[in-house]
């Protein structure tokens, strides 16, 4: 590792003891190694703390333990603000990453327009024990020359939000709220990223999210908002169902966006219209779903 590596890498873990041994070394395998990882052990009471400090013989790794749960959001943040390199990324305990992952984003942000913001792979879905279950198409590659144009498209398509463990530029990011203590504020920064800048997608699945019983998409965090915030209250039954305070808290950030007061709110108006005739199609084919379901049970 150089004394100024390009990149860091912000690893929060509680408790992730099962899959991060795998996880960090796949981070250290990376092609492109001139960088820092940074693990913030929150309070871990498993085999998480005895882990990390054996990854730390690698003198590009750094392990910082929190005294008490301070909370996902929190602790995804503390990784951050203590790390210095140019471009950051994220990295989860349970998730792996292919050996190129780093060098194609860092390959992308050389070969593209300047001001691209983030850059991610596409994401391969794998299950508890490694295997392939499919490629997600995240569909944020983000190319259009205004921030409404890539705001609108992003309300058109978002679902699971996995770039937000793409490669991002540092000073873009700290312009953001980064990860706040509500659900979906993970898509919340990536709007306001692209409020900033286009966000590019490398055609190659070298990230692999992996889908079990402990993870988020199979219910393993059922109380998302004490998981983000210990002290924070279980949140409304609207905000467990819909992407609506979603949208609300992307809305704010528009209102807080530089510019003409009046763009901002063609903005507004433009991507409150994208959300709401996503939400149409999604209930439209929930609805099918119900009628075809009703008619074959009417026939048994």
């Amino acid at each position: 590792m150089t004394a100024h590596p390009p990149v860091s890498i912000g690893l929060p873990v509680r408790n992730g003891a099962v899959y991060l041994e795998e996880a960090v070394s796949d981070l250290l395998g990376q092609t492109a190694g001139d960088f820092e990882l940074l693990i913030s052990d929150n309070a871990s009471d498993d085999q998480t703390e005895e882990i990390c400090r054996e990854a730390a013989a690698d003198e590009r790794v750094r392990y910082i333990r929190q005294p008490q749960n301070i909370g996902a959001a929190a602790n995804y943040n503390e990784v951050f603000h203590r790390t210095s390199a140019p471009f950051f990324r994220w990295a989860s305990h349970d998730d792996r990453c292919a050996p190129t992952h780093l060098e194609a984003c860092l390959e992308m942000f050389k070969s593209t327009d300047p001001t691209t913001v983030l850059v991610y792979p596409q994401t391969l879905l794998i299950d508890a024990d490694g295997d392939e279950i499919r490629i997600h198409d995240d569909q944020f590659d983000l190319q259009q020359p205004t921030a409404r144009g890539r705001l609108v498209q992003l309300a058109r398509i978002w679902g699971l939000c996995n770039p937000i463990m793409g490669l991002m530029r540092r000073d873009a990011a700290q312009r953001t709220r980064l990860i706040d203590t509500f659900r979906g504020s993970d898509l919340v920064m990536i709007a306001e990223l692209a409020m900033l800048g286009p966000i590019r997608e490398v055609r190659e699945p070298l990230f692999l999210r992996r889908i079990h019983p402990g993870s988020a998409l199979q219910g393993g965090t059922t109380d998302v908002p004490t998981w983000l915030d210990p002290r924070a209250k279980r949140e409304s039954h609207l905000a467990e169902r819909t992407s609506l305070p979603v949208l609300r808290e992307i809305l704010r950030s528009v209102q807080r966006g530089q510019g003409p007061a009046a763009d901002r709110a063609r903005t507004e108006v433009a991507v409150s219209t994208a959300w709401l005739a996503r939400r149409a199609r999604i209930n439209g084919g929930r609805l099918k779903i119900w009628i075809r379901a009703l008619g074959q049970s009417s026939h048994d």
